[in-house]
C-alpha cells in the first residue's frame, strides 16, 4: 500500500524545486542541509529528489506587520522624555 502513495508523489529535481519556490539553488541546498527540507536520493547515482508536498509544507501563511508609526507609543515615550 505504501508503494502506491510513493508512486503518486510528484518528484522534483533540485533545479525544479528551486524554480517552484522561486529561490536559488544555494537556498534550497541550505534548507536540505539544515533538515528543514527532506530529500531523497536516487540509488547508485546519489542524485537528489524532492517531493512537491514537502516544498508546500515549508510555506506558512504570513501575518501582517504592525505599523510602528508613532501612535500612542510615541506619545508615551515623549512624555517620559519631558520629565
Amino acid at each position: 500500500m505504501g508503494y502506491d502513495i510513493v508512486a503518486m508523489t510528484e518528484w522534483l529535481t533540485p533545479n525544479e524545486a528551486a524554480a517552484y519556490l522561486k529561490v536559488n539553488r544555494r537556498t534550497l541546498y541550505g534548507l536540505m542541509a539544515s533538515g528543514r527540507l527532506p530529500y531523497y536520493q536516487m540509488p547508485g547515482s546519489g542524485r537528489r529528489r524532492i517531493r512537491r508536498e514537502d516544498l508546500d509544507a515549508l510555506l506558512v501563511p504570513g501575518e501582517p506587520h504592525k505599523e510602528e508609526a508613532g501612535g500612542d507609543e510615541g506619545e508615551e515615550s515623549g512624555a517620559q522624555d519631558e520629565r
